[in-house]
Protein backbone atom coordinates (compact mmCIF):
# COMPACT_ATOMS: atom_id res chain seq x y z
CA UNK A 1 0.00 0.00 0.00
CA UNK A 2 2.85 2.31 0.73
CA UNK A 3 4.26 1.72 -2.79
CA UNK A 4 0.88 2.55 -4.24
CA UNK A 5 0.80 5.81 -2.30
CA UNK A 6 4.31 6.65 -3.46
CA UNK A 7 3.34 6.01 -7.09
CA UNK A 8 0.29 8.23 -6.73
CA UNK A 9 2.41 10.96 -5.17
CA UNK A 10 4.93 10.79 -8.01
CA UNK A 11 2.20 10.81 -10.65
CA UNK A 12 0.37 13.70 -8.98
CA UNK A 13 3.49 15.89 -8.98
CA UNK A 14 4.34 15.84 -5.32
CA UNK A 15 7.79 16.57 -3.90
CA UNK A 16 9.17 13.16 -4.85
CA UNK A 17 8.79 13.93 -8.55
CA UNK A 18 10.74 17.20 -8.34
CA UNK A 19 14.24 15.64 -8.65
CA UNK A 20 13.18 13.92 -11.86
CA UNK A 21 11.79 17.18 -13.28
CA UNK A 22 14.91 19.09 -12.25
CA UNK A 23 17.16 16.47 -13.86
CA UNK A 24 15.10 16.56 -17.06
CA UNK A 25 15.16 20.37 -17.10
CA UNK A 26 18.93 20.37 -16.61
CA UNK A 27 19.35 17.83 -19.41
CA UNK A 28 17.08 19.89 -21.68
CA UNK A 29 19.06 23.05 -20.92
CA UNK A 30 22.33 21.25 -21.61
CA UNK A 31 20.97 19.89 -24.87
CA UNK A 32 19.66 23.31 -25.83
CA UNK A 33 23.02 24.90 -25.01
CA UNK A 34 24.79 22.25 -27.08
CA UNK A 35 22.63 22.90 -30.15
CA UNK A 36 22.90 26.67 -29.74
CA UNK A 37 26.67 26.26 -29.74
CA UNK A 38 26.48 24.09 -32.85
CA UNK A 39 24.29 26.64 -34.64
CA UNK A 40 26.67 29.46 -33.73
CA UNK A 41 29.61 27.37 -34.90
CA UNK A 42 27.78 26.59 -38.15
CA UNK A 43 26.95 30.24 -38.74
CA UNK A 44 30.56 31.25 -38.12
CA UNK A 45 31.86 28.56 -40.47
CA UNK A 46 29.26 29.50 -43.09
CA UNK A 47 30.31 33.14 -42.91
CA UNK A 48 33.97 32.21 -43.37
CA UNK A 49 33.12 29.99 -46.35
CA UNK A 50 31.02 32.70 -47.99
CA UNK A 51 33.89 35.18 -47.57
CA UNK A 52 36.26 32.66 -49.17
CA UNK A 53 33.85 32.15 -52.06
CA UNK A 54 33.60 35.91 -52.57
CA UNK A 55 37.41 36.18 -52.74
CA UNK A 56 37.59 33.33 -55.23
CA UNK A 57 34.80 34.90 -57.28
CA UNK A 58 36.69 38.21 -57.48
CA UNK A 59 39.89 36.41 -58.48
CA UNK A 60 37.99 34.41 -61.12
CA UNK A 61 36.40 37.54 -62.60
CA UNK A 62 39.79 39.29 -62.69
CA UNK A 63 41.41 36.29 -64.36
CA UNK A 64 38.61 36.12 -66.91
CA UNK A 65 38.95 39.83 -67.72
CA UNK A 66 42.72 39.54 -68.08
CA UNK A 67 42.39 36.53 -70.40
CA UNK A 68 40.04 38.48 -72.64
CA UNK A 69 42.46 41.43 -72.72
CA UNK A 70 45.33 39.08 -73.54
CA UNK A 71 43.32 37.49 -76.34
CA UNK A 72 42.45 40.91 -77.79
CA UNK A 73 46.11 42.00 -77.67
CA UNK A 74 47.27 38.75 -79.27
CA UNK A 75 44.75 39.30 -82.08
CA UNK A 76 45.96 42.89 -82.44
CA UNK A 77 49.61 41.79 -82.59
CA UNK A 78 48.74 39.04 -85.03
CA UNK A 79 47.04 41.62 -87.25
CA UNK A 80 50.11 43.87 -87.14
CA UNK A 81 52.42 40.96 -87.93
CA UNK A 82 50.27 39.95 -90.89
CA UNK A 83 50.14 43.55 -92.07
CA UNK A 84 53.91 43.85 -91.66
CA UNK A 85 54.50 40.65 -93.61
CA UNK A 86 52.22 41.85 -96.38
CA UNK A 87 54.01 45.21 -96.46
CA UNK A 88 57.37 43.45 -96.60
CA UNK A 89 56.14 41.32 -99.48
CA UNK A 90 54.97 44.40 -101.39
CA UNK A 91 58.23 46.24 -100.70
CA UNK A 92 60.36 43.36 -101.92
CA UNK A 93 58.16 43.04 -105.02
CA UNK A 94 58.39 46.79 -105.62
CA UNK A 95 62.16 46.67 -105.16
CA UNK A 96 62.45 43.72 -107.57
CA UNK A 97 60.21 45.45 -110.11
CA UNK A 98 62.20 48.67 -109.87
CA UNK A 99 65.48 46.81 -110.43
CA UNK A 100 64.15 45.05 -113.49
CA UNK A 101 62.71 48.32 -114.79
CA UNK A 102 65.99 50.10 -114.22
CA UNK A 103 67.85 47.32 -116.02
CA UNK A 104 65.61 47.53 -119.10
CA UNK A 105 66.05 51.26 -119.54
Amino acid sequence: MRDEAACRAVMSGSMESKPHVATKATADQALLAHYKERVESFESERSELLNSIDLIKVQHEETHRMRWELRAREDEVSGHVNCGSLGQHHMSRFYADSRTSAGTL
